[in-house]
């Protein structure tokens, strides 16, 4: 996971490098991925309190995985997961930080409905900083796109299944 967080900003630093006119979060396009990761053990803590690990990294590989093919998608460099843009679409016609915050609330969202109102706070917040344009409602479309195809990927998954836990005393088991 710290490999695919690291790609993800490394995608969003590129996009805001490589975008002709200054990007609205140049200087800190990194910081949406680390507040996203935020909202999603914050999402974990509130729901479940990390009783269950698997329930919890399952969420953190989703979301990251949903920013990174969003933010790649905006700006291809590496090998999607579950989503790839159209052939045909223009890099550089969307928001890549964009795409990313759009892709990481959908995400938990789907997985945490209750959390909806808080979610939809933190994305305003990305969405009033980014502001109007073609390349942002483009980066919400691709953010959306993305959230979907992981959600739509990790559906039937099996982790839902309900496996009995037995806690332990011993070392490398896991404790609660």
């Amino acid at each position: 996971l710290p490999k695919l967080a690291a790609i993800t900003l490394a995608a969003l630093a590129a996009s805001a490098q490589a975008t002709a006119a200054p990007t609205w979060c140049a200087d800190r396009c990194d910081q949406i991925v680390i507040d996203w990761n935020l909202q999603t053990h914050q999402a974990i803590q509130a729901a479940e309190g990390y009783r269950n690990p698997m329930a919890a990294s399952r969420t953190l590989a989703m979301v990251h995985l949903a920013m990174h093919d969003a933010a790649n998608a905006a700006e291809p460099r590496y090998r999607a997961y579950a989503y790839a843009r159209a052939a045909e679409a223009r890099p550089g016609n969307a928001d890549a930080a964009v795409a990313a915050a759009v892709a990481a609330h959908d995400v938990l969202a789907a997985l945490y409905p209750k959390r909806k109102d808080v979610l939809r706070a933190a994305l305003d917040t990305t969405l009033l900083d980014a502001g109007p344009g073609v390349t942002v409602e483009q980066g919400r479309k691709i953010g959306a796109a993305a959230a979907a195809a992981i959600v739509a990927r990790r559906a039937a998954d099996g982790s839902q299944a309900d496996e009995a836990y037995e806690p332990g005393n011993q070392p490398g088991r896991y404790q609660y």
